[in-house]
Parts: structure tokens; C-alpha cells; sequence
């Protein structure tokens, strides 16, 4: 399943120039929601 979502994540990058910067960015908040995740658990 991971593998479908990043290879969509490629598809829509090469699509248009614009969601290159959108996945750039939601790396970022990936891990921040990572750390906090980490922090948060017990």
C-alpha cells in the first residue's frame, strides 16, 4: 500500500511542477507529525 501511495506521490510530481513543492512540503510535516507522534507516545 505505501508503495502505490509514493508511487502516485512520483506520478502526480511529474504531472505538474506545482505538487513538487506540495510534496516537498508534506515531507516536512510528515516528520514533524513523526516527532510529535514519538514524543506523545508512552
Amino acid at each position: 500500500m505505501k508503495a502505490n501511495y509514493y508511487n502516485s506521490l512520483i506520478i502526480n510530481s511529474i504531472n505538474t511542477p506545482k505538487k513538487i513543492c506540495t510534496s516537498a512540503s508534506l515531507k516536512q510535516l510528515k516528520q514533524i507529525i513523526c516527532l510529535v507522534i514519538c514524543k506523545n507516545a508512552p
